[in-house]
């Protein structure tokens, strides 16, 4: 009673306005009701002005009254614009045509490296009008069938009919007789998706809507056992040079409500031949997937202009989570952002379903253009043939890696093929290598496929990470051939070095695999969360945790009641780190001998100061804060458990203690033995002699013998335990050449940040 209350007042509400508004211009809103049942009442009340509803949200066009009018609503959450989105290719006619595909040799193409796709069903015994024969693609008259699988698995069977009068519905059920899945059309083929498991038998029935002249005859049967890509564009027309792979008569059309996502526009049908083009049929140009074992589902929201809004791109989104696609093409983009469109995005990725979205063409950066800039999405730039930035190609943190992106031929409407710029284009290429890589692992999660993606791609432009390429450029046939870890820890809204924003959301990804453990985040070295993985993506709060220097040093692990590590991941953000030489400590002044160093060692995160400003610069380390330091500059990701070996060191999970125990692992530091216990002494100092040794045995050269002529340190001699180790340190510069080494004195925490920073800068 009290929904059906709120509806009449709300409707009354717009109602009243409507009139005043009738000679403004109305534009989309989406609307945001507190419940699905209210959203369905508002719709019932007034379905004239309601175009379409998503749960709570309804799309609903509107005067710039009327909106201020509903806003105070009863039950009305939010109202927001529909922003629209684009198709991001730029099409230059001008350009000449060149007869090659320059995209595949760069991004290192690879055929599928196993079965290629292949119709199950040949050889198969079909059972006929009651008569079984061996089915070997020729045609056949029947409306219903039964196929004998014996266990073959099964995620797609597709119907093709000689001559079609009309409607007519294709269902296939199980051995009791269930049915499993259909579809009604009145095209020539139709495909039903089915459960991807294996399958004994199977029975195809067709049915008519009224009785054609002719009987159905059937010319083809096929049962696959694929991958699925969804291709949110402006839909697809059916080019001649298109396997039997893309689903027309699947796909759905969310921008004019067609009965097939026909594509008016040019741009999906383009995006979709990078991507799944046809190979070796004598015709035509070779999509990214080739004849691999992969379908394409065509979700049209585009408009024959290019143009479409976020209400529609979440619908789609949702009706790919709902078919269970395993990735997501978008080469989509526009500034504004959605409580719609973020939330569906959130939805498909804690489904274990990558979306792969282009980064846009206006040479801006992509932190306000979505969906790009949602975190989790895998943003894609674009690249030449000469491996350099598109000039138009967006660029900014968001930025995962490149593509080929101009110039770039695929088919076209009307069975034509055009050249086509953009980072619409570079999406195909990605998306079509990480969905290979799901047809080689259909059981590979979303963070080690991104992880896979990013290390195996080949580096352009600038060295490492940039953000113009990414991580860059997709490298096919790494991906294929070398070895997938299959578990992994990625923060999704922040990389290394990039500036921090405490006031944004933060998102950490895990590996699905670990679901059930435990997560503990650390900031600058301080728990911050903790608890249980529900989900592959969580929001992590890291308001207020930057140190002085406005650097935030992130440290997450995962790890179970036993006291078993399973993944470590390390990341400083806050500031371009590295670069600055000044020091905020109030004991280090300008002219102090080690002033560059400890600057540059403190904003890198690998020193941190007392509470009262200072360094105390004179002060011994202590074994426990060397080896702490030591952590934040190599950051070791290799830890199998926390329980500790050494009877002085607890084995609660803090910073100091994984440290220890991360080290010990690895060899580095060793600790005492007494009688029969074990023992780090965490508080001792340490020495320069073991600091040597320590530093040695971390740039793997303990043990080495030294055979170039060394300095002479007159208080070592050639045969202490660590001459070698100082020889090889000082020949590297970390330390300096002096009369005497001192290795029995205490090192100073100078000291060692100057050693700690020389590494670095070496490493630079």
């Amino acid at each position: 009673m009290l929904l059906k209350i709120v509806s009449l007042f709300t409707f009354l509400l717009f109602f009243t306005l409507s009139s005043a508004g009738a000679e403004e211009s109305r534009q989309e809103w989406i609307v945001y009701f507190s419940t699905e049942d209210a959203a369905t009442g508002f719709k019932e009340a007034h379905p004239d002005q309601v175009l379409d509803q998503l749960g709570r949200a309804l799309k609903v066009e509107l005067s710039a009254t009327e909106k201020d009018a509903l806003s105070s609503g009863v039950q009305i959450e939010n109202i927001e614009h529909n922003y629209r989105k684009a198709a991001t290719a730029l099409p230059d006619v001008d350009d000449p045509l060149f007869p090659k595909q320059w995209g595949l040799k760069a991004i290192n193409y690879a055929s599928f490296p196993s079965t290629l796709s292949k119709n199950e069903l040949v050889g198969r015994e079909f059972t006929v009008n009651s008569e079984v024969t061996v089915y070997e693609n020729a045609p056949f008259s029947a409306d219903s069938f039964r196929i004998d699988l014996s266990g073959t698995t099964l995620s797609r069977v597709s119907v093709e009919l000689e001559e079609i009068e009309g409607l007519w519905t294709l269902g296939v059920f199980d051995g009791k007789g269930t049915l499993i899945s259909s579809n009604v059309g009145a095209l020539e083929k139709l495909d039903v998706l089915l459960p991807k498991k294996a399958y004994d038998e199977i029975t195809v029935v067709i049915e008519t809507a009224e009785e054609w002249k002719q009987p159905p005859r059937i010319v083809n049967v096929e049962g696959v056992n694929h991958s699925i890509v969804a291709v949110i564009d402006s839909g697809v027309f059916l080019h001649e040079d298109f396997c039997g792979n893309v689903l027309y008569s699947l796909g759905k059309d969310y921008k004019e409500n067609l009965t097939h996502p026909e594509d008016k526009n040019g741009h999906g049908t383009h995006v979709t031949g990078i991507l799944a083009a046809c190979s070796n049929n004598g015709i035509g140009m070779a999509g990214v997937i080739g004849n691999a074992p992969i379908d394409i589902l065509p979700l049209k929201v585009l408009d024959a202009n290019g143009y479409g809004g976020d209400f529609e791109i979440s619908k789609a989104i949702n009706e790919a989570i709902e078919k269970k696609v395993d990735l997501i093409n978008l080469s989509i983009t526009g500034r504004g952002q959605t409580i719609a469109l973020k939330e569906t995005v959130l939805k498909a990725l804690n489904h274990n379903i990558p979306i792969v979205a282009a980064a846009g063409n206006w040479d801006i950066s992509t932190d306000q253009v979505f969906p790009a800039a949602y975190p989790g999405v895998i943003t894609v730039a674009g690249v030449t043939e000469d491996l350099q930035k598109v000039s138009t190609s967006n660029y900014g943190w968001e930025v995962d890696i490149s593509a080929p992106g101009f110039n770039i031929l695929s088919t076209y409407l009307n069975h034509e093929y055009q050249y086509l710029n953009g980072t619409s284009m570079a999406t195909p290429y990605v998306t079509g290598t990480l969905a290979m890589m799901k047809a080689l692992y259909p059981g590979v999660d979303l963070i080690s496929l991104r992880n896979h993606l990013f290390e195996k791609s080949d580096d352009v432009l600038e060295p490492g990470y940039d953000q113009d390429s990414g991580y860059g450029i997709v490298n096919m046939k790494n991906m294929l051939t070398e070895p997938l870890d299959l578990e992994g820890i990625e923060w999704l809204s922040l990389k290394e070095g990039q500036d921090f924003d405490s006031s944004e959301e933060h998102f950490i990804g895990v590996s699905s695999k670990w679901t059930g453990k435990r997560l503990t985040v650390f900031a600058n070295e301080v728990v911050i969360d903790e608890g249980e993985i529900e989900d592959s993506i969580m929001e992590i709060d890291l308001s207020g945790v930057a140190d002085s220097e406005g650097l935030v040093k992130l440290f997450a692990i995962v790890t179970d009641d036993e006291k078993q590590v399973y993944g470590v991941n390390h990341l400083t953000v806050g500031q371009d780190t590295y670069r600055i030489e000044s020091s905020s400590f109030s004991d280090i002044p300008a002219s102090f001998w080690a002033y560059k160093e400890i600057s540059q060692a403190s904003q890198s995160g690998m020193i941190n100061g007392y509470g009262d400003g200072s360094f105390k610069p004179n002060a011994p380390i202590s074994r426990k804060h060397s080896v702490l330091m030591l952590n934040r500059l190599f950051q070791w990701d290799e830890l199998d458990s926390y329980s500790s070996p050494f009877q002085d060191v607890n084995s609660e999970l803090t910073a100091a203690n994984l440290a220890i125990m991360t080290a010990n692992q690895k060899g580095i530091i060793q600790g005492y033995r007494e009688g029969s216990g074990q023992f780090f002494r965490p508080e001792n100092p340490l020495t320069r002699g073991q600091m040597a040794l320590i530093l040695a045995r971390v740039l793997d050269l303990d043990g080495v013998p030294f055979d170039g002529k060394g300095h002479e340190f007159h208080d070592i001699a050639p045969s202490a335990e660590y001459y070698d180790e100082v020889q090889h340190l000082t020949s590297l510069g970390i330390i300096t050449k002096q009369q005497a080494y001192r290795p029995t004195q205490h090192i100073t925490r100078a000291q060692f940040a100057a050693m700690l920073s020389r590494i670095k800068e070496a490493a630079l």
